[in-house]
């Protein structure tokens, strides 16, 4: 299950707490103090994916999640996230199949994923609180909650505590700074993970762009979400 460790990583930044700049340029967004707007309800926020890991790159994808449920006290957005295989892809039934029984075997449990028009899809959720800082999420790692939250737009010090279905725990300790609209976080996490990353959210508080690189047992990888 600690496999699973790197991909909460990518989750989280759905909600704006982690994601390095490099030559990506990061659009401002809201500034450390500013209260988020509310999120209207049946809005549909999309993302561009990509990055590499261990030296070998990740197929280029879409993160799309529209906000469900809108409360007072908290937001759940849900949705999918597709990775195209590309025109040369093998995509007989029986191939689809032994596609992603192989990604359930590697991720450690079914993901529930789905080959449909010729891209993979996964499902994907998160449940953001009144100050838009996630407290469960869903995406290629299993579902988990993230206690009290995720950090996301806490300046200076924060430790989170990601809860895995089997009960066990990840802690992670995290450093955040913001100027201009961009917040730079410095993490790691007690299997090792260490993350430095920055990200923009829009006035609702949900991600606009993210950089992220971490380095892992697996190696190290950069990923990038771009609001679409």
């Amino acid at each position: 299950m600690r496999r699973a460790a790197p991909l909460v990583v990518m989750a989280a930044a759905l909600a704006g707490c982690v994601g390095l700049s490099g030559a990506v340029p990061l659009r401002p967004g809201l500034a450390g103090g500013e209260t988020p707007a509310a999120i209207q309800p049946g809005t549909v926020y999309r993302w561009s994916v990509s990055g590499e890991f261990g030296g070998q790159a990740i197929p280029s994808g879409t993160i799309t999640l529209r906000a469900v449920s809108v409360t007072a006290e908290e937001a759940r957005l849900t949705g999918t996230i597709a990775l195209p295989l590309g025109e040369e892809a093998d995509l007989t039934p029986e191939r689809q199949r032994e596609a992603i029984a192989a990604l359930d075997a590697v991720i450690g449990r079914d993901t529930e994923a789905e080959i449909v028009d010729g891209a993979l899809r996964f499902p994907a959720e998160i449940v953001l609180d009144a100050d838009r800082r996630a407290v469960a999420s869903l995406s290629l790692s299993p579902r988990v909650r993230h206690e009290p939250h995720d950090c996301s737009r806490v300046p200076g010090d924060c430790v989170t505590r990601t809860i895995l279905p089997d009960g066990s725990a990840i802690r992670v300790e995290i450093r955040q700074t913001e100027r201009d609209g961009i917040w730079t976080a410095r993490s790691r996490a007690d299997d090792g993970t260490a993350t430095t990353t920055r990200y923009s959210v829009d006035p609702s508080g949900v991600l606009l762009d993210s950089v992220l690189v971490q380095r892992a047992a697996g190696g190290r990888g950069t990923f990038t979400l771009r609001r679409l």
